[in-house]
């Protein structure tokens, strides 16, 4: 889910909350719903729903041409565990509304599951972002994740313990369960950007056992596999070889590229074909599941609140004013105070924050129209070899 709008809120938490700000403050899904409590987060979880993906979004993407929608979830929402139980409550009828709709509007739907129990990657993304409070204003990001085990970011070992991933065979085995008599579902991801540092063996043998369990339950869905950010032959090559109905997920952004004029992004681009046609040609199925026109690291809150990634980004970014609250202007906090400068929490790794009303975007390029064009259209045309993409 996108938090932007719903946590401005807590901008200058210090001076609302004392020594207490960091009991007060989402820094992802789950803080989300300890910090706001069960009632007020899902009441705003449920505003959230209602406005973020409405009917027109599937008549436009329909008209576009769209024929599948990837549609990240929690996992605490097949088995509910911890804060998020009661937070999320009303999570399956909203997935029930986007299946009608994407049936209505004759598109298809592949799950993708986007947040795993104890963190596949220690960014919010995973449902649960790894950090340590220095303070009460300040944060920093830590380097563990829990999911395949202990993590010890000395050796960048894990002390694998499968309990989480036992949990997450169960929301699968409960996904496929509700959705395999649905004749728009065409897939499954079985667990978004699980990190480099994954215990390789141990996430082909869950990889193993997923495709196992979709194929006994769902053998029409496409069992989808990120590739722990190691999209290569000697990773992957004999992996479910003589299967079908898998591919290997990879995402290819350009935004934590060094800046560059268009023509190098272009460069970029169209040197990635030869290399997927590479892994293709080895019987490795890619579809490119996350992909974007962003080169730079200028988004608001890309890299976390009020944070960013060391050293980025790498060039100044363009102020706008922040945009209109699309829950609405009784939103709390929304849109920022413009009379206001930088306000706390802020995270140690850099700085993407609202200053005075106006919100980071990415820097335009010169002719940023034609640049903006020529970029989609030679990423469509390389990744158009593969078995599929999505934009995201």
């Amino acid at each position: 889910m996108d938090n932007t709008i719903i946590i401005l809120s807590i901008l200058g938490a210090y001076e609302k909350w004392g020594d207490d700000s960091p009991n007060h403050i989402g820094l992802d899904s789950y803080t989300f719903c300890t910090a706001l409590g069960d009632v007020e987060a899902n009441k705003q979880l449920r505003r959230h729903w209602a406005t973020w993906v409405t009917e027109e979004d599937f008549i436009q993407l329909a008209s576009s041409g769209i024929d599948t929608i990837r549609v990240p979830v929690g996992d605490w929402i097949f088995v509910p565990y911890g804060p998020y139980a009661n937070c999320f409550a009303g999570a399956l009828d909203e997935i029930d509304r986007i299946l009608a709709l994407a049936k209505k509007y004759k598109l298809n739907i592949l799950f993708d599951i986007h947040a795993m129990k104890g963190s596949q990657n220690a960014n919010d993304n995973s449902g649960k972002a790894s950090v340590h409070w220095n303070n009460p204003n300040s944060y920093e990001k830590v380097l563990s994740a829990s999911w395949m085990g202990t993590f010890d970011p000395i050796t960048l070992t894990t002390e694998v313990n499968s309990s989480y991933m036992t949990h997450s065979l169960q929301v699968i085995d409960n996904i496929l369960e509700l959705y395999k008599g649905h004749d728009n579902v065409v897939g499954i991801e079985a667990v978004n950007e699980p990190w480099y540092y994954t215990p390789i063996d141990e996430l082909k043998e869950f990889y193993w056992n997923v495709y196992q369990l979709v194929q006994s339950k769902a053998p029409h869905w496409i069992s989808l596999f990120h590739d722990s950010f190691r999209l290569d032959i000697d990773t992957w090559g004999t992996f479910l070889m003589n299967c079908d109905n898998f591919a290997f997920d990879s995402h290819l952004y350009l935004a934590w590229q060094d800046p560059t004029p268009i023509s190098t992004y272009l460069f970029y681009t169209c040197d990635r074909a030869f290399y997927l046609k590479q892994v293709e040609k080895a019987h490795i199925p890619v579809v490119i599941g996350e992909w974007s026109l962003a080169t730079d690291n200028c988004a608001l809150w890309l890299n976390g609140l009020n944070n960013n990634v060391y050293g980025y980004p790498k060039k100044k970014c363009e102020m706008i004013k922040c945009p209109d609250p699309y829950m609405g202007f009784d939103q709390p906090g929304a849109p920022p105070d413009s009379s206001k400068g930088m306000q706390d929490p802020f995270g140690t790794s850099g700085v993407s924050t609202p200053l005075y009303g106006m919100c980071p975007r990415d820097s335009e390029f010169e002719d940023d129209d034609k640049a903006t064009k020529d970029l989609s259209f030679a990423q469509l045309e390389v990744y158009e070899s593969t078995h599929g993409q999505f934009f995201w």
